[in-house]
């Protein structure tokens, strides 16, 4: 595996079940308000501050300074942007959007893998004001694709980031479609709205908006090993011409 060095008002129809939007009864309103109300008062998503705290690390590592030439703006954006992040514009219907995913295993401190792949999920909004949201990670399947999926994840974030260059060519988006609709392989979970975003799932997963699109951040945990992967994602929506 070759190594990369990392170097919205909410729809009331979807948010607040359209209530104020349209007339109801008073027990019709009280009751969607009771039931909306809920999830919303979150404070925040289980184990946020753990996630906060080493994407903080992430986002002021050496790795993200912007002297660095081979960092990935993309990520250091994002992993900046995580913090003060709050709940905006949901999906009022499904959306994929493609990306990169950057992936750090730890045992203790150690730092013993890192890896950066391209990426995508989809966001599909669900009645009870949440979303579902399902993650693709493209890994090599052959010997060709590691340098390829190396360049691609370099031009996706020069594209998007910085305004240089092209997109990565079409064929990974269809791969990366392609990817979504399996049956093994994706990462699947149900999310409900916290203060800052979404997060739900097992592992607990969290989703949250900023300027250009969606941020995810997971940990994978190896009790047995004593060893955590952190994975932190960006997605953006993909070109509409190439």
């Amino acid at each position: 595996m070759r190594m990369f060095p990392m170097g919205m008002v909410v729809s009331c129809a979807v948010m607040l079940g359209a209530a104020g939007c349209t007339k109801r009864k008073q027990s019709e309103t009280t009751q969607t308000t009771q039931t909306t109300q809920s999830p919303l008062a979150m404070k925040e998503a289980p184990g946020a501050a753990h996630r906060a705290g080493w994407v903080k690390e992430l986002a002021t590592s050496d790795s993200c300074v912007p002297e660095t030439p081979s960092n990935y703006k993309g990520v250091c954006l994002a992993a900046a942007a995580f913090g003060d992040a709050r709940r905006g514009q949901a999906p009022t219907q499904t959306v994929r959007l493609w990306g990169m995913t950057f992936r750090e295993r730890y045992k203790g401190a150690e730092l013993l893998q890192q890896n950066i792949l391209l990426a995508a999920i989809e966001l599909t909004p669900t009645a009870d004001g949440g979303l579902r949201v399902t993650l693709f990670e493209q890994w090599p399947e052959s010997e060709s694709d590691i340098d390829y999926l190396g360049s691609a994840c370099e031009q996706l974030d020069h594209h998007h980031f910085r305004g240089e260059g092209k997109p990565p060519e079409p064929r990974w988006l269809g791969r990366l479609w392609t990817g979504l609709g399996r049956e093994e392989g994706p990462r699947r979970a149900q999310l409900q709205p916290t203060v800052q975003g979404y997060a739900g799932g097992e592992p607990p997963l969290e989703l949250r908006a900023f300027p250009k699109g969606w941020m995810v951040a997971t940990e994978e945990l190896d009790a047995e090993a004593g060893e955590e992967t952190r994975v932190f994602g960006v997605f953006v929506p993909p070109p509409e011409k190439w």
